[in-house]
């Protein structure tokens, strides 16, 4: 059994392919199971045959990583019922405080909480169904969504300046675009499935 703690984590994409490819031989030729720890969802989606996923030294997920699972390959942050519980009781907390301290902000921090849960809910479906069409032009349209709704809450909270529309517009447009264009290819999107032919390991571990 080879183990291995991220051994491509500091490793450019010319280096890191001619190690995978030295991995999947070595697990051919040597029918050894290797167990790596990675950060890399696409490394693992590239490589495994199982995949454990860690979250807060827990085991959140495991299941296949040749298939795809979705359990293991989604890459969503998972939130356990103890930290939902843990963020409704600092809510409650400054309700109290708001009332205790007399500042009439109840309501509003109510309303706030859970518009917040609905908007941040809906979003995250939102995204995960762009990212798993795969589609270069749609993750550009959600930034393009995500440019305009942020150019005009920020106006909104910049009503003092005049004409602050426009630099936002150009300002929140080209950090979109520099990241697109930082990388060959979304981070997001599916790999170049070069590997996905040969032997893979017997077993993967992803520590989230």
């Amino acid at each position: 059994m080879l183990l291995l703690d991220e051994p491509t984590s500091a490793l450019d994409e010319g280096a890191r392919t001619a190690v995978e490819e030295t991995l999947v031989e070595l697990r051919e030729r040597l029918g050894i199971s290797i167990v790596l720890v990675t950060h890399d969802l696409d490394q693992a989606r590239r490589l495994a045959d199982w995949v454990v996923r860690i979250d807060v030294g827990r085991v959140a997920a495991q299941g296949s990583g040749r298939r795809g699972d979705p359990r293991v390959m989604s890459s969503s942050i998972h939130v356990s019922v103890e930290q939902t519980l843990a963020a409704l009781a600092l809510v409650a907390l400054a309700i109290v405080v708001s009332r205790w301290r007399g500042a009439g902000l109840e309501e509003d921090i109510a309303v706030a909480a859970i518009r917040a849960f609905i908007q941040l809910s809906a979003i995250g479906y939102v995204i995960t169904l762009i990212f798993d069409q795969d589609s270069l032009w749609l993750v550009a349209l959600l930034i393009a969504v995500m440019v305009v709704f942020g150019a005009f809450t920020a106006r909104s909270r910049a009503k003092g300046v005049p004409g602050a529309l426009v630099p936002l517009l150009i300002a929140l447009s080209a950090a979109g675009v520099t990241t697109l264009g930082s990388r060959r290819r979304p981070r997001h999107l599916r790999p170049d499935p070069a590997l996905s032919g040969a032997g893979r390991r017997d077993g993967d571990r992803q520590r989230g």
